[in-house]
């Protein structure tokens, strides 16, 4: 179900390979940009460096409706804070580095959803060898690691980049379902830094208008983080723009699943539209589920035959004080057609799968510029087929050249859930996808030195 709040991951212990691996990572990176220090001053060898950091604070308010439940949820509050330090630069003609450093402490078992930080990220691509847990108190914690840690080659027409770095292959603004790798939730409220994974990037540029690349990344079993071919990814990707439009294909192997898929992306007048999609297949390591919308035989039905995303959206820039206006529509073919489906669907999720549980989705967004300052923005989607939706608003002010002040709330709409009569270890019935959902007020300040 896409949530406003999506709790982070509970701690887990890591493996050998795992910690050779994260440690291969840092000494390359590191050793590397202690021993460019040594040339600097050579004619033969030049490198970079750029230093750059960033504070982020961050406190919400949750005002959950009045619900006919055993046990109500009640009104609570998030809280957090993130700082990081980064370091990029060039080694030579055609080497560069990357680091991005982190420490996070937050209230909540580690805020995700819409105000996901660095410590909330624990999927199957990232070894938790380069994160480290300082705070495991009751419901604070924080932790130290590093988001991003990486060398890139770079001599035209290839590339080739390993270690902790973000990958994205979508063009869709709100539902991005082909954002596989440690995606932004939908109504994420940060997205300045893109969480990196564990991998290794080839690529080639065959033509001025055209790349293939090979992208495999490294993933783990959620439980020991031991390496995992299961939950490993080697994906094909190739581009092309050919009538002022970029098309790009892909396929390989997800955690857990096989798929192909692809994009596009372009200009029709004023007008840009843009569209992604793929298909799938769970592979032998996914266990059939027993409680998949339809129940037993709906559920080993939906996984084993194909399942999908295909989304498709529009938008449209304004004269009007900076103003920018956006559609979209999705369709998850293995959604569950009726809400009292939607808490067996949420068990049939692939690995960082976006949680929407029905099957038809609407978004728009709206942006402007009410001052040279202060900036607006709206967000709304919805679940088209059960009528509920979620209302995101925003306003960020400029306070200085770097720091900005930022304050929105969510706002839900549709059928609140009931308690179906049931004792207090009963379910709870949906009746719509973000009806229960709470009302949420927040407010941001970031700081870049």
């Amino acid at each position: 179900m896409a949530g406003v709040i999506i709790p982070g991951a509970g701690r887990r212990p890591v493996s050998f390979v795992s910690l050779a691996w994260a440690t291969s990572v840092v000494v390359s990176v590191v050793v590397s940009v202690a021993a460019s220090g040594s040339a600097v001053a050579g004619e033969r060898f030049v490198y970079s460096m750029g230093a750059a950091g960033s504070v982020r604070m961050t406190g919400a308010y949750m005002h959950f409706p009045e619900l006919d439940l055993p046990l109500p949820p009640a009104d609570d509050g998030l809280g957090g804070s993130v700082v990081r330090l980064m370091l990029d630069g060039g080694l030579g003609r055609f080497l560069d580095y990357e680091l991005n450093a982190f420490g996070d402490l937050a209230r909540g078992s580690a805020m995700g959803g819409s105000f996901g930080t660095a410590g909330a990220v624990a999927g199957p691509y990232r070894s938790r060898y380069l994160e480290w847990d300082y705070w495991d108190e009751g419901a604070v914690d924080g932790s130290l690691g590093l988001d991003r840690a990486n060398l890139l080659f770079l001599a035209e027409p290839y590339e080739v980049q390993i270690g902790r770095f973000p990958i994205n292959y979508s063009v869709t603004a709100i539902f991005a379902p082909n954002d596989f790798f440690a995606p932004f939730s939908t109504t994420a409220i940060n997205k300045i830094y893109k969480p990196g994974v564990d991998a290794v990037h080839l690529g080639v540029a065959p033509g001025p208008l055209s790349t293939w690349s090979v992208d495999a990344v490294m993933g783990h079993d959620t439980d020991d983080d031991t390496p995992s071919w299961s939950h490993s990814a080697l994906l094909l990707r190739a581009s092309t723009v050919r009538w002022n439009v970029e098309w790009a294909a892909m396929g390989g192997k997800l955690a857990q699943r096989w798929v192909i898929g692809g994009t596009t992306q372009g200009q029709l007048g004023p007008v840009g539209f843009r569209a992604e999609g793929h298909a799938g297949v769970r592979d032998g390591s996914r266990e059939r589920s027993t409680d998949g919308p339809g129940g037993a035989e709906g559920a080993e039905g939906a996984e084993d035959s194909v399942h999908g995303r295909v989304v498709g959206g529009l938008d449209l820039p304004l004269s009007w004080r900076g103003a920018m206006a956006g559609v979209e529509y999705m369709y998850v073919s293995q959604g569950a057609f009726v809400p009292d489906d939607y808490l067996a669907r949420m068990s049939t999720f692939f690995p960082e799968e976006q949680p929407f549980a029905g099957r038809h989705y609407g978004g728009a967004t709206f942006g402007l510029e009410l001052t040279p300052l202060l900036r607006g923005g709206v967000m709304a989607l919805g679940n088209l087929a059960d009528g509920s939706g979620l209302l995101a608003a925003n306003l960020a002010y400029s306070v200085a050249d770097e720091a900005d002040f930022a304050m929105g709330m969510f706002v839900p709409w549709g059928k609140r859930p009931t308690g179906n009569g049931g004792g207090p270890d009963t379910r709870p019935r949906l009746r719509s996808e973000f009806g229960g959902m709470p009302v949420v007020m927040y407010l941001e300040t970031r700081f870049f030195f």
